[in-house]
């Protein structure tokens, strides 16, 4: 690595912003978070995916005083795996993120193995998957009642956060 004096670098992730401006409309209408932004006492999520963009995922869930827990097909200390889901972990974590690509076309058959059965009207299921536009885990959530969302959102404001860096200050 070439280390040049008076020379800084300096990088942006729209990802958080993104999925952050997206679900916050969704999260107040389910009346997770308040008008400030931030969460409701004891609101949880489970992140599904412990790939790249559930880091950014945690971090803007981290921004919004959301406690997450990622959910991973791989026992772990620090996670949960998909066979762990019970109906008490469900009701305990309202939001529910795919950041897993499970579900993308041309798999649309396939979803990610949570119990959608204990699901309900009080559940926030947001899929970054947006082709197809409604995926299965979509979907099942959308029968239990849930509020749901694509990524197509999240891509969206990943644009106009981009636009606002790279043409609005420069």
């Amino acid at each position: 690595m070439n280390k040049l004096p008076g020379l800084w670098l300096k990088g942006y992730n729209t990802d958080i912003i993104g999925f952050r401006d997206s679900i916050r409309p969704l999260l107040m209408q389910a009346g997770i978070i308040e008008k400030s932004g931030m969460a409701l006492p004891d609101s949880g999520a489970l992140i599904l995916g412990t790939g790249g963009a559930s880091k950014a995922i945690r971090v803007a869930l981290e921004d919004m005083g959301i406690a997450y827990t990622f959910v991973s097909r791989t026992p772990s200390d620090d996670r949960l795996t998909y066979e762990q889901l019970t109906s008490e972990v469900m009701s305990t974590h309202k939001v529910i993120i795919n950041c897993s690509p499970v579900g993308t076309f041309p798999n649309v058959d396939a979803c990610p193995a949570i119990p959608y059965e204990f699901l309900t009207s009080k559940h926030v299921c947001y899929d970054l998957v947006y082709n197809p536009e409604v995926t299965l885990f979509l979907a099942k959530a959308k029968e239990k009642g849930a509020f749901t969302m694509n990524g197509g959102a999240m891509l969206e404001g990943q644009a106009i956060a981009s636009y606002e860096y790279w043409i609005a200050q420069g």
